[in-house]
């Protein structure tokens, strides 16, 4: 059997809890606040981003994990004598996985699989969550990365945004698009879709009909989603979450539904109250 440590990057946002009892090594992306530099779950969480917007106004940018980033973690990998495979944030998203692959580049062949989850947030820790029970299961570090990229295609990740403001700041959305959503209180229902972002419908009113929706949408499909593991994933939206999760166990009461908060990343692009329902269906 293959000894070899599952990576991942900090949008997986997985919570600390399974992170550390699977011994999971995550690779943090950066959030720029003018000339500062601060480290995704390290020195930096989405609530001191809200803080930040809320006192300044302004909208921090992201950037990628650098190769160098990956050399490090994959360099003290080799010295255990382990095998590496990395599961990140999808390609149309982020520079990251690219960043992976140049550092592998130097590796011996073998040392290390690198698989474009296509997909974020918890769309990429669902898919780690399964790396981990195969590697349990005695998967060689080929067959898990053959299965992993085999399930990207089958995870579904839809969240629904509260505010228009950080896509307007973040320059996703011109101004007289956010003028015209904020008067009409327009909640977007954002689908991952073969590694991009799509708006999958415009919910006019509240926020919990968004949500109404969103797991109207989820339930939908409830034959043939996997029990083994739901997640419910918010940003600094834990009542939302729960009444998200309240509801879903309601109709699955076999499901195994985990709630995790976005890290600083990803909640620097959807916005304070944003949360989504993430899981696999069934082949």
């Amino acid at each position: 059997m293959d000894n070899f440590v599952i990576v991942t990057d900090s949008t997986s946002d997985l919570a600390p809890d399974m992170v550390r009892e699977h011994d999971i090594l995550v690779v943090p992306l950066k959030v720029v606040f003018g000339d500062e530099v601060l480290e995704d779950g390290v020195n930096c969480d989405g609530r001191m981003v809200f803080d930040r917007v809320k006192e300044t106004g302004i909208l921090p940018s992201t950037s990628a994990a650098s190769p160098g980033d990956f050399a490090n973690v994959f360099a003290e990998i080799a010295k255990e004598g382990k095998k590496a495979l990395y599961i990140g944030i999808s390609t149309d998203f982020s520079s990251t996985v690219q960043s992976a692959k140049i550092a592998a580049d130097d590796l011996p062949d073998g040392f290390v699989e690198i698989v474009d989850s296509r997909n974020l947030s918890t769309g990429i820790g669902i898919l780690v969550m399964k790396a981990v029970r195969l590697r349990e299961e005695g998967k060689s570090l080929a067959e898990t990365a053959a299965a992993v990229r085999a399930l990207t295609g089958s995870v579904r990740t839809a969240f629904v945004i509260e505010t228009l403001d950080y896509l307007y700041k973040g320059g996703r959305l011109n101004a007289l698009s956010h003028m015209i959503g904020s008067m009409l209180k327009i909640r977007p229902l954002v689908q991952v879709v073969d590694g991009k972002m799509i708006v999958g419908e415009k919910i006019r009113g509240s926020i919990n009909k968004g949500f109404d929706v969103m797991i109207e949408r989820a339930l939908a499909d409830k034959a043939r989603i996997d029990p083994s593991l739901v997640f419910v994933t918010h940003a600094c939206a834990p009542e939302a979450a729960e009444r998200i999760k309240a509801a879903l166990e309601r109709e699955m009461p076999e499901a195994n539904i985990a709630v995790t908060a976005a890290g600083s990343v990803i909640s620097t692009h959807c916005g304070p109250g944003t949360a989504g329902i993430i899981y696999l269906v069934k082949e």
